[in-house]
């Protein structure tokens, strides 16, 4: 037997909207960078790097714009996915007495994981262009703890929030 869940048209806060605006402005800005930054490019640029972010695979000046695109679906899957929260897999089961707190938790993890990803994406993306035009070898060790924190520090605070009793 399945429960219907209410559909509810959630207020947004305005840290949510400029989460929100942040991370459709990041998309813009990497594309705008890579748009810009593409004719400085030697032919052959680093598309992988290792653990400790030297490069370590090297391939065509076009593989650049792979990350903006993989970028613009994500974010815009994001966007269209977080009009929907009525079909999200909950911790709890949904009640017309919880859906507005449940919905806005998870509506909110996923802004701040589509900013977060922006934010890495961007890093991946910089690092590319400056790695290529310059003799630096690499991003740096400190990207990969930088981006874990960034993915899992939000998933954290949802899982603690969206279990708390209500009083």
């Amino acid at each position: 037997m399945s429960i219907e869940r209410p559909i509810i048209k959630l207020q947004l806060s305005s840290t949510d909207l400029l989460v929100d605006r942040l991370a459709w402005a990041g998309l813009l800005f990497i594309w705008v960078f890579t748009l810009i930054s593409y004719s400085r490019l030697p032919e052959i640029i680093p598309t992988h790097f290792d653990i400790k972010g030297h490069a370590n695979g090297y391939g065509s000046k076009m593989t650049i714009w792979i990350v903006p695109a993989i970028l613009a679906v994500i974010v815009a899957g994001i966007s269209i996915l977080n009009k929907y929260p009525d079909i999200f897999n909950y911790l709890k089961p949904i009640t017309p007495d919880n859906a507005q707190k449940q919905y806005l938790l998870a509506t909110r993890l996923l802004r701040y994981l589509k900013l977060a990803v922006v934010i890495i994406f961007g890093l991946i993306t910089v690092s590319t262009v400056s790695t290529a035009t310059t003799q630096k070898n690499g991003i740096g060790i400190w990207v990969l703890p930088v981006s874990l924190i960034f993915i899992f520090v939000p998933i954290i605070i949802y899982f603690y929030e969206a279990n708390k009793k209500v009083n």
